[in-house]
């Protein structure tokens, strides 16, 4: 039966005879066991029975008027992801209210109908600002990517001539589309006295028009960017520190130059295409004044472009254009000549370009990679150094994970199939179809910070071609061959992207398949799809499976409790604040502390025993207070100092312990504040509960056997830890998982110190690269002594000897380092 007629028959019973409650139960348990049969879900019957029932705090029948109730479901089923049964109440426009306690985070729905010709592959997502030199990287890291776009500025006077020359032919020799030449000033810096301009002006057109004789000379076809970032020159909206550098009066006086420089290059080669106006963000008002501006000259350019700005506001400045741009008479491209956000984090990501991707293919926009990150790790700055933007390392210059991203995205051909995502998905990603070798890749990747789980519907495989049917007749399967792969988000460098899955998948006679994955925040997911074969003998129907942990995201089971919707009883005014959009509801709940020993208790309910590691997810502030907290009058961790210099909220690992059945009260008290603190800031955006199977905890000793570990301890509040000092730029810990351990997967966190001179590592477990580069260390008003214990997330691990090698990010003196407290491998109960 369809999920939204079995909604409508337990609506139907719920509207029965009241003592027809065993009617009620049957249908929920019925209904509960077949979705969660489908969805793969743990989630007990009980939960899903308590959607239809009031109590738990809330009724879930508003008497109201019908408008108003099936408003309030809507907003409450967006706040607390609440799809399924959300979905089934609004098609039937019952005035439903459902309220949850606790929940597996809801997976985002992707679909993908490969039934659906959504236009030829472009790889439009795929291109560069500088980053090369005339040797470097070796071509074979390059020619793969299928790059469209190449923006050849030189960032030097002397390079502006020299540069675009020099490296255009290995540019076009990888197969690259377009190729941009800024003209900017040209090393001939507009005066301030306006007097001048005339002969300014006379002395820009003979040097544009000697350069672009001498392309044509060559047979060098450039596409010409009038200037870079001119926004940032014109003196009102020029940054404090940057006024000596606004060369624009105005923004009238920045429009004279493009057109004259417009019609400089148009008298030169009327069908010469030009680039800009290269704004350093989308402002869409001043996107439109600079459209409506060129159309009234006739110097709108062949494509607008601007830089970076936030991928999910591109349709719109897109659409806000087009409207203007068609309604002139003009086609026009569009791009963005810096893509992808600034710092480490996003630029290195393997999963972000997954969204460039889809975004470009989306918007038929083309998209060049630029990144101006400072560190040892990244270059200094990249878009400067021959390191494809940070896609290989600097050293050696070979890929790192981001790299294999946009190797799979130039690996995709033939064209493209429709991909379906929500406004709010945490995640997106593109899918391609090649006719001619009847295969078909899906690329995904983290499009919001969180990443997470993705139920993932692949439909139309049939009319792609990609389901092998010669053994329908006898069995009835109808085979697919998928193969899941991982490229991890890491800043070493990585050989291959790690597979996860092998299989041969029945995807029946209407040629569809579900996958529940798991897309990691700085990781990208691959799978890739074919016609499968019959699997035979013990092979059955799972073929090859290298570690269902990393694909299937229904792991481990988890209860999560928003602060702002459990009861509490405070000793100060508390409120429920929305005004942070990392809030993991949208929304947290603030409490007043003014004073040591100010207290919030919370409340929340159970409906089964459990031994559960518990983690807390409070607000940090440069105002917050140190707090104790307790479960049932029992210390859940050490004091948790809420101090820190950006306003965010911060996830804190406290120990695992046995909980029972019914109301639990979990209690915040002021116990101090930290010296560079103001107040008594507290915030309480969640409480995380995991069931735990199995915990090991390895305390580093001198005993454990290391390379580059120095054998004193040193001490520091409530632990003790050891130094490990970098040896050629990494360390390597070795240890070893007692007999008793099961082989499974495990969480790995792993305890280590905070302290001025500590060091960004990249963290490797037997030579693979384990969870998110980790900082030990920072500024000294930034950080303050103790041990941090972070989640490296899942790994798949047996008992006996292994090796942690933590690999430096930093290049700073070996008396600063990493200090290691322990190492906690966690099962949790699936």
């Amino acid at each position: 039966m369809p999920l939204f007629e079995e909604a409508a028959q337990l609506w139907s019973l719920s509207h029965s005879s009241q003592d027809d409650e065993a009617a009620m139960k049957r249908a929920t348990d019925a209904w509960t066991v077949n979705y969660c049969v489908r969805s793969r879900h743990s989630v007990l019957k009980s939960r899903w029975r308590n959607f239809f029932r009031t109590d738990i705090g809330c009724d879930s029948y508003d008497g109201g008027s019908e408008e108003s109730g099936l408003e309030m479901m809507m907003n409450e089923a967006r706040r607390l992801r609440c799809g399924v049964v959300a979905m089934a109440a609004l098609v039937l426009c019952v005035p439903l209210v459902l309220c949850v306690r606790g929940g597996a985070q809801m997976a985002d729905q992707i679909k993908v109908d490969f039934a659906v010709d959504a236009g030829p592959v472009t790889h439009l997502g795929s291109g560069m600002l500088q980053s090369i030199s005339t040797t470097q990287p070796e071509s074979k890291y390059i020619t793969p990517l299928a790059m469209h776009g190449w923006r050849l500025n030189g960032n030097k006077p002397e390079q502006y001539h020299v540069m675009p020359f020099d490296y255009y032919d290995r540019v076009k020799s990888f197969g690259t589309t377009n190729v941009y030449y800024e003209l900017a000033a040209m090393g001939v810096p507009k005066p301030a006295d306006r007097s001048k301009l005339a002969a300014w002006y006379q002395q820009r057109e003979v040097l544009i028009a000697a350069i672009m004789k001498r392309a044509a000379a060559e047979k060098k076809n450039f596409t010409w960017e009038i200037w870079n970032e001119p926004n940032l020159k014109v003196k009102p909206w020029a940054k404090p520190n940057e006024l000596d550098q606004a060369i624009f009066d105005d923004e009238a006086d920045w429009f004279e130059v493009w057109d004259r420089t417009y019609r400089a290059v148009k008298a030169v080669d009327p069908k010469a295409k030009l680039y800009g106006p290269s704004y350093s963000a989308p402002d869409v008002a001043m996107m439109l004044r600079f459209v409506d501006h060129c159309i009234a000259a006739k110097t709108l350019p062949e494509t607008i472009n601007w830089h970076f700005g936030e991928l999910w506001d591109y349709p719109a400045v897109v659409a806000a254009i087009q409207e203007k741009t068609k309604a002139a008479g003009y086609n026009v491209a569009f791009g963005a000549g810096e893509s992808v956000h600034a710092g480490t984090d996003n630029n290195l990501d393997a999963g972000f370009p997954a969204y460039l991707f889809a975004t470009a293919e989306r918007l038929h926009m083309e998209m060049l990679h630029a990144t101006w990150t400072s560190s040892p790790m990244a270059g200094d700055p990249q878009a400067d150094a021959a390191e494809m933007a940070g896609l290989v390392t600097r050293e050696k210059k070979i890929p790192r994970g981001a790299w294999w991203t946009y190797k799979t995205y130039g690996d995709m051909t033939g064209r493209l199939a429709a991909v379906s995502v929500t406004a709010e998905s945490r995640s997106d990603g593109l899918a391609s179809v090649d006719a001619a070798k009847k295969t078909a890749t899906v690329l995904l990747g983290a499009r919001k910070a969180t990443g997470g789980p993705v139920d993932l519907q692949l439909v139309g495989l049939n009319a792609a071609g990609l389901v092998d049917t010669s053994d329908a007749a006898g069995s009835g399967h109808h085979w697919v061959h998928v193969v899941v792969e991982k490229i991890p988000g890491t800043e070493v460098d990585l050989p291959a992207p790690v597979l996860l899955s092998d299989r041969m998948l029945d995807a029946g006679k209407n040629g569809e398949l579900k996958l529940p994955l798991q897309v990691g925040y700085r990781g990208a997911l691959v799978v890739k799809l074919s016609a499968g074969s019959a699997p035979s003998g013990a092979q059955k129907a799972v073929g090859k499976v290298a570690d269902d942990a990393f694909l299937w995201h229904h792991s481990p089971t988890l209860d999560v409790f928003e602060g702002e919707d459990m009861p509490i009883e405070a000793s100060q005014a508390h409120t429920r604040e929305t005004k942070l959009n990392h809030a993991s509801g949208m929304a947290y709940s603030a409490v007043a502390f003014k004073q040591i020993g100010d207290k919030a208790t919370y409340s929340f309910t159970l409906d089964r025993a459990r031994t559960a590691q518990f983690w807390l997810r409070m607000l940090q502030d440069k105002n917050g207070a140190i707090v104790d907290v307790t479960l049932d009058g029992k210390r859940l961790c050490d004091p948790i100092d809420l101090r820190a210099e950006k306003h965010a909220m911060h996830e804190v690992r406290c120990g695992a312990m046995p909980v029972g059945v019914g109301k639990h009260a979990i209690a915040f008290t002021v116990a101090g504040k930290n010296e560079k603190s103001s107040g008594y800031e507290f915030g309480l955006d969640a409480i995380r509960l995991a069931d735990v199977d199995q915990e090991v905890v390895l305390a580093v000793t001198p005993g454990v056997t290391a390379e580059g570990v120095t054998p004193n301890y040193d001490a520091v509040p409530d632990t003790k830890t050891v130094s490990v000092q970098p040896v050629k730029d990494s360390a390597g810990i070795h240890f070893a998982l007692p007999a008793a351990v099961g082989p499974g997967k495990y969480h790995l966190t792993i305890g280590y110190a905070l302290h001025p001179g500590g060091q960004r590592f990249d963290l490797l477990l037997d030579g693979e690269p384990v969870g998110l580069q980790r900082n030990s260390g920072g500024k000294t008003d930034e950080v303050k002594p103790g041990v941090d214990a972070s989640d490296f997330g899942t790994i798949m691990i047996t008992p006996g000897p292994h090796v942690l090698q933590f690999i430096c990010a930093d290049k700073k003196p070996l008396d600063s380092g990493f200090k290691v407290s322990s190492f906690v491998f966690t099962r949790y109960v699936e």
